[in-house]
């Protein structure tokens, strides 16, 4: 019995055995189907991947960057010093 079944299970182009492997039937299998026809060169659905935008120009400067970094460090050395007059912990809670 149980070779039997394998047997079947082998036969894919029996049509009598799809109530055991689940294939769908002749009906819906010989449906013509639709495929969209991709876009063509002109349309500007997809972007081309071959052109490369030109580099950004409104990147901060290296003395930007300095002056930031010094600002930050103020702020965060006002902040331990507001942090202890206070007598918050320091270690943050996770």
């Amino acid at each position: 019995m149980i070779f039997c079944l394998m047997a079947l299970t082998g036969c894919a182009d029996s049509k009598w055995v799809s109530w055991l492997t689940g294939e769908p039937g002749d009906s819906v299998l010989n449906v013509p189907q639709a495929v969209g026809a991709p876009p063509s060169q002109n349309e500007t659905g997809w972007p081309n991947l071959a052109s490369v935008p030109p580099k950004p120009k409104d990147f901060s400067t290296p003395a930007f960057r300095r002056t930031t970094i010094r600002q930050m460090n103020a702020a965060k050395t006002e902040a331990e010093a507001i942090r202890q007059r206070v007598g918050t912990p320091t270690e943050t809670v996770k």
